[in-house]
Formats: C-alpha cells, structure tokens, sequence
C-alpha cells in the first residue's frame, strides 16, 4: 500500500478471502494513505492549476480502427 498498490491486490497476494483480514496489516500504512492521489485528482488538479505554459490533458481513450 505504501507504494500505491490496492488493497484488493494485496488481499489476492495474501490469499485472504475477506477485505477485512487485509485491513488488519494496513495500520502501518495509515499515515501514507493521506499522500496517495488518485488519476482523477492528478487531471482535475492538472486542469485548475495555472500553467507557466499551455498544457494538453486528455482524460479519455482514443479507440483503434
């Protein structure tokens, strides 16, 4: 968690059945959790931050074909 990992993937990797048992080893992680910045935050943050410069910010996939 301490490096962004989810927590579902760390309840696979554990082979924990219940989200629950997880949470117990994350007490450690709690006060790094406060830093960790989801992609919508980052865009949003990217889009109402003025710029020195003009940047391009493209939230959506482009398809193939």
């Amino acid at each position: 968690m301490e490096n962004g990992v989810g927590l579902r993937y760390i309840q696979e990797l554990l082979g924990h059945t219940k989200p629950e048992t997880t949470i117990i080893y994350t007490h450690v992680a709690q006060k790094d959790l406060l830093q960790v910045r989801s992609t919508l935050n980052i865009v949003v943050k990217k889009i109402t931050t003025p710029a020195k410069r003009e940047q391009n910010v493209s939230i959506a996939r482009h398809k193939k074909g």
